[in-house]
Parts: C-alpha cells; structure tokens; sequence
C-alpha cells in the first residue's frame, strides 16, 4: 500500500487486476510497447512482466527510454530516471533467481 493517505494507488489497483487476469502477460507487453503509456505505467508493465517470468533480455530492450517517472517514497514523491528504476526492477529480480 502506499500513497499519501496509505491507500493503494490506482496505478498499483490497474497493476493487480492485470496481475489476476489470464492475459496478464499479453496485457504487460501491450503497454510496455504502447508509445501512449506513462513512463510509470511502462514500470508497472515491466515489473508485471518480470513477475510472469519473462525474459530479461526482451525487458533490457524497453530500458533506452530517457523520461523520468514518479516516485512516491514514504511521503515524498520525486522524479527519477526510467532506466535506473527499470535496471532496478530486472536486477532485483534477477537475484531472487527469477529469470
């Protein structure tokens, strides 16, 4: 949960209801290749896909994109690079043995 009130998002209710879904992995992709997806929307995809355990090299191809997204951390939201948070999401995966 997170937010500023301590309710869940609704960027993080969409990213649920696509997780439960049966074309959770199709739905992920369409976003993640939309050129209309937040930069935000495209991390909850690529988190989304990563969780589906796809590939790691076909997430890096998504990586070159130089906007920054929004980030709530605690109570502070900030802006920080698309790619360092898209590394974060594929190496932390990574780590845990998720291909």
């Amino acid at each position: 949960m997170n937010g500023f009130a301590g309710e869940i998002s609704p960027g993080e209710r969409i990213y649920t209801e696509i997780l439960r879904g049966p074309q959770a992995a199709a739905d992920f992709k369409s976003i993640l290749e939309s050129a209309d997806a937040t930069p935000e929307a495209k991390l909850y995809a690529l988190r989304g896909l990563k969780s589906q355990n796809i590939d790691s090299d076909y997430l890096r191809k998504f990586m070159e994109n130089t906007a920054d997204a929004a980030v709530l951390t605690g109570d502070v939201l900030r802006r920080m690079p698309f790619r360092e948070l898209a590394e974060r999401i594929i190496d932390d995966a990574d780590k845990c043995g998720k291909q």
